[in-house]
């Protein structure tokens, strides 16, 4: 389905054409809706989170109802009856209402702008018609999403009786806090945690054998055979969340139902009053789900499993099951081609329900998902990567999730919804709701050289991050700061940065919806997380359902032969630096501090993405410090800036060539844009001091920078 602009359908509203929403009254008429039938139903605790109710005159400011209060825009009409609904109007305004609460309580100034887009989401939230297709609300990082769900989740269990759901978060710590908070403020017990090891062993605790948490943990721990207590939470969880209203489970373990088909499970509901089971109507996920189960067969995997299943005696039946299909995809032998497609395989060879089955009670730990690999690969086909192309080879497979149900209203909270390419707009509703923040206030400054993994380890690791520690504290001073590192490199980083407090250091894919970081003014990139060909070819083939160009080209700023292949890469990882920029101070929409963002890549289309996400930021194209560059590229000048320097020196008056290095410097950056290198001051003028460039020329040239941002 197309996306639907949430700032399109105003006119109508203003114009009295609103179908959709019912509620055409005035402050008093809201205030006097919302004591009667909504106040008469909540306890005194919840009373005072809401409004004092004894005094009706502050009613109409607690609201503060706008006259475009109930704005929502579709540039496509056919299906805007799938999303906006009657509902009632009194409880959508106690939700916005208590959301403001929450947001203030917080330290959030909630402004005019502010409040019309937290009316945007309680329009999104408290709709109770189920819809065909998820509807991704896309109120960006720090606008309160999160705070939203849980406010949805408090109001609508206490004032609707039958009130179900599902709620997906990746963290299981987040999930605790959540259902412990709704616990509370409810005053019942209606909230339960997804049974796991992880769940258990949180806080340093011990399951019932005695494991406790740690990296060297594996899936099986949890099987049957591995665990003789009778009582453990993790073997009842089929059943043991049936009699609470509201299911908390990580995106992990929601992943494994969707693949397994098993969603329509996860909705059982069964009240203790009540015989006869129901299905939970909503499922709330909080950010992007993952819409794309992804995996490799290899060869390993194939010897690894092959010998399990006989070293673990299974049925003779099921072992010969497994060699049949293992027998026809060791034959796919591959071409010249780094990656081509491969055809799918009879549908005979598909592993059985009973394999299944037997292989869940007793996995390998290293390949839990075996069926759905094997059985994607035999429906699907794959992408080969091929080695030597004989032997040494990987296989990668890809499907798309589809997240359906009957009578099932499904709302992903995800702020990067509008830019992220792994949403198929036929299979989503996409709402999207404008920033309304300016980032004048923040510079980003791109470096064109990447930091990969590779480079890490071409360059002597330890090293290369020392250097890199070097640029960090320059950057960082005295301001709050935090570092974003490989997760193998993030311990390097701590040890060297010690003795500077202020520098703080994660890893990439650990910091999506944290509000750990929101003081931090500086933030620095010591890498950028790319997947490679492998991970975003079979990505973007799940997504098409079709077979895209797999051409590979070398020596280039990305190794993709096909523009479509470039751009989604390019855009899917600005899109998780823009996730973990929005760590920082600039989820404050009131603060005004100046943040600092550097990101190495050479790749430049990641930083006009970002540019364009971020309204209003400043840029800065950097040079690479001559301690990070090569030998070969210490005094190398790029082709582009040789161009100009070319240029500028033929149309030199006599007075340039003498001039002071202030102003050598200012001259040089309003040609370059960028803060020039000392081999391009020499370039100009060959008689330059190189013991003054780090000093004062790069001084001149970032102040006359500054001031040009500034006006």
């Amino acid at each position: 389905m197309p996306k639907i602009d949430l700032d399109a359908f105003i006119a109508d509203i203003k114009l009295g054409n609103n179908p959709y929403i019912l509620y055409p009254g005035s402050k008093s008429d809201i205030a006097a809706a919302f004591l009667t039938s909504i106040l008469s139903r909540l306890p005194k605790s919840m009373l005072s989170l809401v409004a004092n109710q004894h005094d009706k005159k502050h009613y109409p400011e607690i609201y503060d109802i706008k006259s475009d209060s109930n704005e929502l825009s579709n540039s496509q009409r056919d299906n805007i009856r799938d999303i906006i609904q009657p509902f009632d109007s009194d409880q959508y305004r106690l939700l916005n209402a208590y959301l403001v609460k929450r947001l203030r309580k917080h330290g959030v100034r909630v402004g005019k702008a502010f409040n019309s887009v937290v009316w945007k989401m309680g329009l999104a939230m408290i709709h109770n018609w189920p819809v065909n297709n998820p509807i991704i609300l896309t109120a960006r990082p720090g606008l309160g999403k999160t705070e939203s769900l849980k406010a949805t989740l408090i109001v609508r269990s206490l004032v609707e009786q039958d009130f179900t759901a599902i709620v997906v978060a990746r963290r299981v710590k987040d999930l605790v806090e959540m259902r412990d908070e709704i616990n509370n403020v409810v005053g019942e017990n209606i909230g339960f945690v997804w049974p796991t090891f992880k769940l258990m062993t949180l806080n340093k605790s011990r399951c019932q054998n005695g494991y406790t948490s740690s990296k060297l943990y594996d899936i099986t721990i949890c099987k049957d055979r591995n665990c003789n207590k009778f009582d453990c939470p993790v073997k009842d969880r089929y059943t043991s969340f049936w009699p609470f209203k509201i299911l908390f489970i990580t995106t992990k373990s929601f992943h494994i139902a969707l693949d397994g088909d098993n969603l329509k499970s996860l909705r059982v509901f069964k009240s203790a009053t009540k015989q006869r089971k129901s299905y939970r109507k909503y499922l709330f996920i909080d950010e992007n789900p993952g819409m794309i189960f992804s995996a490799d067969i290899t060869d390993r995997l194939l010897h690894d499993c092959t010998a399990h299943l006989k070293s673990n005696k299974f049925e003779q039946k099921l072992v010969d099951e497994f060699l049949k299909v293992k027998g026809i995809i060791s034959q796919l032998v591959g071409g010249d081609k780094p990656y081509e497609y491969i055809e799918t395989i009879d549908k005979s060879y598909k592993l059985s329900a009973a394999f299944k089955k037997a292989w869940r009670k007793n996995p390998h730990k290293d390949y839990y998902d075996l069926p759905e690999r094997i059985n994607n690969l035999v429906e699907s086909g794959g992408i080969r990567q091929n080695g030597n192309q004989v032997v040494d080879y990987l296989i990668a497979i890809s499907k798309y999730r589809l997240i359906h149900g009957k009578n099932l209203r499904t709302i992903i909270l995800d702020g990067t919804g509008l830019n992220d390419l792994t949403y198929r707009s036929k299979d989503f509703n996409i709402l999207s709701i404008n920033d309304f923040r300016s980032y004048s206030r923040a510079t980003i400054h791109h470096y064109p050289l990447s930091l990969s993994k590779s480079y890490y380890i071409n360059n002597n690791n330890l090293e290369t991050i020392s250097k890199i520690v070097a640029e960090i504290i320059e950057c960082a001073g005295k301001k709050e700061t935090l570092v974003i590192a490989y997760e193998r490199h993030e311990s390097q980083f701590k040890q060297m940065l010690k003795p500077f407090p202020k520098i703080h250091i994660n890893h990439f894919g650990n910091l999506i919806g944290s509000n750990e970081y929101r003081e931090c003014t500086v933030v620095y990139f010591a890498g950028l997380i790319d997947y490679g060909p492998k991970e975003y070819f079979s990505q973007l083939t799940a997504i098409e359902g079709d077979e895209i160009d797999l051409s590979i080209v070398y020596n280039q700023k990305t190794p993709y032969g096909s523009d479509q292949a470039a751009e989604y890469c390019s855009s899917l990882m600005a899109l998780s630096t823009y996730q973990d920029i929005m760590r920082c101070n600039l989820r404050w929409t009131g603060s005004r501090k100046k943040v600092n963002i550097y990101i190495w890549t050479k790749n430049a289309r990641i930083a006009d993405h970002l540019v364009e996400w971020f309204p209003k930021i400043n840029l800065i194209n950097e040079s690479v410090p001559a301690a990070l560059r090569s030998s070969r590229q210490s005094d190398e000048i790029p082709t582009d800036a040789l161009s100009k320097l070319d240029v500028y020196e033929a149309s030199m008056i006599e007075a340039e060539k003498t001039m002071l290095p202030k102003q050598r410097a200012e001259k040089l950056t309003s040609i370059l844009g960028r803060v020039p290198e000392r081999a391009e001051f020499k370039y100009i003028w060959p008689d330059i001091d190189p013991t003054h460039y780090s000093n004062r020329y790069k001084k001149y040239a970032k102040r006359f920078l500054a001031r040009k941002r500034t006006g």
